[in-house]
């Protein structure tokens, strides 16, 4: 169940993603390369250099054995090899897509509609269709590559494609996408557990599978169809407005609320309720991570940052 659920939920880092595209790839919206590297990558480069450090000290408090100096050592060395916590992992791919910034912009600002939908399905052929089927060549490899190694720029496209109509997709096929791509990833999640098949959890916990793709582009279409509705001042539409203002800050700082409660309170959702106390547990970090980035908000070096 927890796998099924995780699983369905992959859709976040790209939609993520796609946003940032929708915002940073438009043409009309003027970026310089002192903007990327003065504001974007700065952001993200205190943020992985404040909060891996916080993780350390975290990691440092709960050892109880490991020197401070060889603590300061270890978290320098982890900053540059990606050896902080899990989650990190997207600062990293963000600076990246940050450094191509101005390539993406130029081919997005030079290309017609056809280039930039041949370059989509390039992107999409290659770093999620071949992907897939690699996953079922276990030890062997698909010789075809582009120069490429990820499927993220695929989001990043995407995204502005999507969201400038580029590539229309009404809400009836975006809810299709969703529903059909979120019914494949429960029936290969189940089967790759309940059969231990590696190469299907494997498969079906990557973002270039092509069910993640298609689940991430029919949510973002359907967002993309509440904008206008989106509008309205509504006490739920503040909230969700609060949370989208908040949420590079959830991001940071959700783990550090479940590794509080797994490894310092020593609360094991398996052995306490299972399935629902793990759900429980998500909930109490949403809205702690909230708060926190919330207040920190109003901290005026740390709202730089988050």
């Amino acid at each position: 169940m927890s796998m099924m659920v995780r699983n369905c939920m992959l859709w976040a880092v790209p939609c993520f993603i796609m946003v940032t595209g929708a915002l940073l790839l438009n043409p009309e919206k003027a970026i310089t390369l002192k903007d990327i590297y003065g504001r974007y990558i700065r952001r993200a480069l205190w943020a992985l250099v404040l909060f891996s450090f916080i993780f350390a000290l975290f990691d440092f408090a709960l050892d109880g054995t490991m020197g401070f100096g060889k603590m300061l050592v270890n978290w320098a060395v982890n900053l540059f090899t990606g050896g902080s916590w899990l989650h990190m992992w997207y600062l990293y791919m963000l600076i990246g897509l940050y450094v191509l910034l101005p390539v993406f912009r130029a081919i997005v600002k030079n290309a017609d509609d056809q280039i930039l939908k041949y370059t989509i399905l390039v992107l999409f052929l290659f770093q999620s269709v071949l992907a897939t089927i690699g996953f079922f060549l276990q030890n062997k490899t698909i010789a075809f590559y582009i120069p490429v190694s990820t499927v993220y720029p695929l989001y990043f496209f995407l995204g502005y494609a999507v969201h400038n109509d580029k590539i229309a997709i009404s809400r009836k096929s975006a809810l299709s996408m969703l529903i059909c791509s979120a019914i494949g990833l429960l029936a290969v999640t189940y089967v790759g557990v309940q059969y231990s098949n590696q190469m299907l959890v494997q498969m079906s916990s990557s973002y270039a599978f092509i069910l993640v793709v298609f689940q991430s582009v029919g949510i973002f279409a359907l967002l993309k169809t509440q904008e206008e509705k989106a509008a309205a001042d509504t006490k739920l539409n503040k909230v969700l407005y609060s949370i989208d203002a908040c949420s590079f800050g959830i991001y940071l700082m959700h783990v550090l609320v479940i590794y509080t409660v797994y490894r310092a309170l020593l609360i094991n959702p398996y052995g306490t309720g299972s399935f629902f106390v793990l759900l429980l547990i998500a909930v109490i970090a949403l809205g702690i991570s909230w708060a926190a980035t919330w207040l920190l908000k109003h901290v005026p070096w740390i709202k730089t940052i988050i």
